[in-house]
């Protein structure tokens, strides 16, 4: 899942409260996919660090949720309906293999926090006024500690991703193509032709349907 499928899972479909390193520690796993990847979270970190203070242990449990939700939407028979629906939809057409799956599962991502946005245009405010309830700093010194790693730039990233807010743009097929190609490009990928991937994010936005999902996941 995105950004904004975690906290609407976490908050409007489980009702656990907004508590603001929480949320960040949920949303920092889908920020760091666009943050970096040569300085990495580490896992085994995050499962085995003592915590130092209340906050810490929020947003460790935080980032805990994030990788916990994800293994099991990813599980779900729907997920691998969904994506097989959009690849039958709009077949490969010479796209490599490994490139189409990609833009299939991140199609399915993308289109669900659209299809939030399309119902509650707020959301993302919400998301994003929570986050920003963090000091970056306090953020960067928590990373350190938690998920073990020291990332230059993390801070400076932090406050663009809430100055930028563009997850208030997903509303927008665009918007979501724009995210692929970017997405494909910090792996140093050419991106698909524009209008293959136009298409695959309107089978995407098509077929997700977000009520579909939230009675499997609401324990």
């Amino acid at each position: 899942m995105n950004f904004l499928a975690h906290y609407h899972l976490n908050h409007a479909i489980r009702g656990l409260p907004n508590d603001r390193a929480f949320v960040v520690g949920v949303a920092l796993p889908d920020f760091w996919t666009r943050f970096s990847r040569s300085h990495r979270i580490h896992w085994r970190t995050v499962r085995g660090v003592a915590p130092r203070n209340p906050d810490e242990a929020a947003l460790r449990d935080g980032l805990l949720n994030h990788a916990a939700a994800d293994a099991a939407f990813h599980a779900l028979p729907l997920f691998a309906r969904w994506q097989r629906e959009i690849r039958e939809r709009v077949p490969p057409h010479g796209v490599h293999d490994a490139v189409e799956r990609f833009v299939a599962h991140v199609g399915v991502e993308l289109a669900l926090d659209r299809a939030l946005l399309s119902r509650d245009a707020a959301l993302a405010d919400r998301f994003y006024a929570d986050f920003a309830a963090c000091d970056p700093a306090w953020v960067g010194d928590a990373v350190a500690h938690v998920g073990g790693v020291q990332a230059p730039g993390l801070i400076e990233a932090l406050r663009s991703f809430c100055q930028r807010a563009y997850l208030r743009e997903y509303r927008h097929p665009l918007a979501l193509r724009t995210v692929l190609e970017r997405l494909l490009a910090t792996v140093g990928v050419d991106a698909p032709p524009t209008a293959w991937l136009d298409a695959r994010v309107a089978a995407a936005i098509d077929v997700v349907r977000e009520e579909e999902l939230w009675p499997l996941l609401s324990e």
